[in-house]
This record gives C-alpha cells, sequence and structure tokens, in this order.
C-alpha cells in the first residue's frame, strides 16, 4: 500500500507484470493536483516501464486527477465507477478513467468493489 504518489511511483516498475503489458507501447503521463501532487510519466515498452518524476514532451495519455483520488485507486479503496462519478468534481474523463484503470489494472493492482461516494 502506498502512503506517497513518489512512493507509488519509485517502486512501480518492480511492480509491473509483464504479461499484461506485452505489446503495448504507451507513454502515460500522470498530474496529481493537490498538496500531495506532482508529475511523473511512465514509458511502457518491450513489456517493461521506464518511470520518471516531471513531464513527458508528448505522452499518449495525460491523467489528471487529485493525489487523493490516485492514492484511493492505486491502494484499490476506488474503482473506475466511483472515480468517474468523483472525477467529474476534478476534471477527469470517462476516457481518463477508462486508461487509468487499464494502467492501474496493468501493474497488479486489484480493482476496488464499488464503494459509495
Amino acid at each position: 500500500m502506498a502512503e506517497t504518489l513518489k512512493e507509488y511511483f519509485n517502486h512501480l516498475s518492480h511492480q509491473l507484470d509483464p504479461a499484461k503489458v506485452a505489446g503495448m507501447k504507451a507513454t502515460y503521463q500522470f498530474v496529481a493536483t493537490g498538496a500531495r501532487g506532482g508529475h511523473w510519466f511512465v514509458k511502457i515498452a518491450n513489456g517493461g516501464a521506464t518511470v520518471a518524476e516531471g513531464s513527458d514532451p508528448s505522452p499518449s495519455i495525460t491523467l489528471t486527477a487529485a493525489a487523493e483520488d490516485w492514492l484511493d485507486i492505486i491502494n484499490g479503496n476506488m474503482n473506475g465507477q466511483t472515480a468517474t462519478f468523483h472525477g467529474a468534481d476534478h476534471g477527469l474523463s470517462k476516457d481518463e478513467v477508462h486508461n487509468m484503470k487499464k494502467f492501474i489494472e496493468s501493474c497488479g493492482v486489484e480493482p476496488a468493489r464499488d464503494y459509495p461516494l
């Protein structure tokens, strides 16, 4: 369970399930807003990932959400449906939620069950 996003991204390349990203080639840009926020990007290619803090100049996908929402999703406390409704307050589109869910699941995180807001 990640306490901070920095902790999560620092260990992400070791958590990635190569079988789940086989054939994928994408750069995910993560923008976390709020006091515990920041920018990270993940380049997925050849069954592996490179993770770095900062911004990639040409990401395939940019995902933006409040830092606390990211932590809830990463730690399995919020699922895609809840994130979609909650994301309306944070500018998170349905497509971004779908792409975020696909990425999180490729990292071996089990999706959360439905939790009421």
